[in-house]
């Protein structure tokens, strides 16, 4: 939360007030406005970093990570006995045979393929888990934003807002006063 931006609501919030008000009476409410935005800032502040922003471990998560954790190192294999068999060929060696699991499909070739497709297809099993998940979370952060924005500390607001009481109770003596002397309110 920057400090500035809470500044700059704060003014725009006692503008209205603000400009029906006397020059004085006027730039002591904007004043006020400005000063409470440090004090503001700060709470705010604290209060978001009290906010749980990471959601809580389902128990599926630790199973999906699993399955997938064991497709993507089936995969891994795959490709490390495929690089393997091309070992001795480099060496000068004579081929090392693969065994086949149908017809020209290699048990290498199977175990990354398998392992790949595996693994895409459990991130898009997930998905749709997921997103009802994330759309659960952001509805709650939401909430607990809510409730911590009215639980806000309020004595900066309050200050400002008994200023903006006094300097409106002030114009209205003045105006009082002008009226009684027989000048005219500007």
């Amino acid at each position: 939360m920057a400090e500035p931006r809470v500044r700059q609501g704060l003014l725009e919030a006692v503008s209205v007030a603000a400009d029906q008000l006397p020059e004085p009476a006027a730039s002591r409410v904007r004043q006020q406005a400005a000063s409470a935005a440090a004090a503001l800032t700060e709470d705010l502040r604290q209060r978001l970093a009290e906010l749980p922003l990471e959601p809580s471990p389902r128990r599926w998560w630790s199973g999906v990570r699993r399955l997938r954790l064991a497709s993507e190192m089936v995969a891994a294999f795959g490709f490390v006995w495929l690089a393997g068999r091309g070992l001795p060929e480099w060496l000068g060696l004579p081929p090392v045979p693969t065994p086949a699991l149908l017809g020209e499909i290699t048990w290498p070739f199977a175990l990354i393929a398998g392992g790949v497709l595996a693994s895409v297809a459990l991130a898009a099993a997930a998905r749709p888990l997921i997103s009802v998940g994330a759309r659960r979370h952001v509805h709650a952060l939401r909430q607990a934003v809510r409730q911590d924005a009215v639980a806000t500390d309020v004595a900066p607001l309050a200050e400002l807002r008994q200023a903006l009481a006094d300097c409106r109770q002030l114009s209205e003596h003045a105006h009082q006063g002008a009226a009684a002397a027989g000048d005219p309110p500007q």
